[in-house]
């Protein structure tokens, strides 16, 4: 084999006895290469969800793609495990997928506090900022680092201890400061797509009120008294909130078309399937609420559920419409049309709506969903359980669509895909300067 793979070394050089270790890519830098668990801490603190068996808790995902993320709701009963507790700017990562990219910073955006028990959950000393030791684990030399590290024959890991015994550069705070500004100026010329982007949510809004005819206004004017009548055929919820906001629903008034309720056009609802997915592919894929992003399924984190817990008429069919029914105020509502091949089952915070199509078009409804038209109502019939927002079934169906001939339905669903297809271009070129300012900081931080 030549040689040049005739090699010495010490001991005690190495705390871990492989010959990828050996030969693995040493960290050249303009800063100090230091080991890494001088400077994180390892987060071990677990909490028995099954204690509170009819608590809701918010269970956070992680991707290589998009990092950390909600990925679930969870009814403390369904949990037989311990689950770690995540604050804000800790990180986690997937132990089998660490060296893939697959790391997590939680923020304030992330509303979920608790991740699986297979991840590796850490936190940073006053000497690392969260963000730049973040950038580091996503960045390609580092994930050498990783890849060399990660022990087993067939699947490779990467627990705490290895992670921390890893050299890196760790600059002063001031420069890891300065290493973040540089990488923020790209990420702010991304921030501004991603901006333009959302603006044109706006745009499809303002497209629906100008259509329909309807007041954009949202300054609904309650009155001066707490004593009102209504009527008792008029409303489909008792309770206060619903009673002083009916008169919120005066906007649809001026449609220049037919308003109805959605149960005009729903043929049939079904809640998901209650078993917990796994990682193990050899399942069926189980989408949940995290798999449903701006009207369309992302399948960028899936997991899947034994063949054996999959009952019959389960399966979702090409052209079901799911239906988010618990997230924050936010995200609850939020709908995709299912059009994959193959087999899928979906988790029971999704509810399958099949559309009857000689009444509606798919897309037209997939897209009301996601206007300020049906959102002001979500708004006000969903409830707040335990900081989460939930509906009903009776609650989806009661929502009150404007519902104009299918031949002009399709209308408007060809001028949203225009504005659609805008935004999508926006994104993608925002996704360019995020991944342009990955490289400069790559760049600076590694020789």
């Amino acid at each position: 084999m030549g040689s040049e793979l005739l090699r010495t070394a010490p001991f005690e050089a190495f705390s871990n006895w492989d010959v990828k270790q050996f030969f693995s890519k040493k960290v050249l830098s303009s800063f100090p290469v230091e080991r890494l668990g001088d400077h994180i801490i390892h987060q071990t603190k677990k909490i028995r969800l099954s204690d509170f068996p009819e608590e809701e808790f918010g269970i956070l995902g992680v991707s290589n793609k998009n990092g950390m993320f909600d990925a679930d709701m969870l009814l403390g009963k369904t949990v037989k495990q311990k689950y770690h507790i995540v604050k804000d700017n800790w990180l986690a990562y997937n132990p089998y997928r660490v060296n893939v990219g697959s790391v997590g910073l939680k923020t304030s955006e992330q509303k979920g506090r608790y991740i699986s028990p297979a991840y590796v959950v850490f936190s940073c000393k006053d000497t690392l900022l969260p963000e730049y030791i973040w950038l580091l684990m996503k960045s390609d030399i580092f994930n050498i680092l990783i890849r060399n590290s990660t022990t087993g024959t067939v699947r490779q890991t990467l627990g705490y201890d290895k992670l921390a015994e890893i050299s890196a550069p760790i600059p002063s705070v001031r420069e890891q400061q300065k290493l973040l500004k540089e990488y923020h100026k790209a990420l702010d010329k991304a921030n501004a797509l991603l901006v333009s982007a959302k603006n044109m949510n706006s745009e499809i809004d303002t497209f629906l009120y100008d259509y329909f005819n309807m007041d954009s206004s949202e300054n609904i004017a309650l009155g001066d008294t707490l004593l009102k009548t209504f009527r008792l055929s008029r409303s489909a919820r008792w309770d206060v909130d619903f009673a002083l906001n009916d008169k919120a629903f005066d906007y649809l008034n001026d449609c220049n078309c037919p308003i109805v309720p959605a149960s005009k056009f729903i043929l049939s609802t079904q809640y998901g399937l209650s078993e917990k997915a796994s990682e193990d592919n050899s399942g069926i894929p189980m989408l949940r609420m995290g798999n449903i992003k701006d009207s369309e399924i992302d399948l960028t984190d899936l997991k899947y559920l034994p063949k054996t817990n999959v009952l019959k008429g389960r399966f979702l069919d090409k052209g079901d419409l799911l239906f988010n029914r618990t997230n924050s105020k936010e995200l609850v509502g939020k709908t995709a049309i299912f059009d994959l091949e193959g087999e899928y089952v979906f988790a029971s915070y999704l509810i399958r709506v099949k559309i009857d199509s000689t009444l509606a078009d798919i897309n037209f409804i997939n897209y009301m969903f996601s206007s300020r038209i049906i959102r002001r109502q979500i708004d006000i019939v969903s409830r707040q359980v335990l900081g989460q927002v939930n509906m009903n079934v009776d609650e989806l169906s009661n929502l009150r669509f404007p519902m104009p001939p299918l031949p002009e339905q399709k209308k408007i669903v060809f001028e949203i895909d225009k504005i659609r297809s805008q935004k999508k271009s926006a994104i993608n070129e925002a996704n360019a300067w995020i991944a342009e300012g990955k490289k400069i900081f790559e760049k600076a931080v590694f020789i």
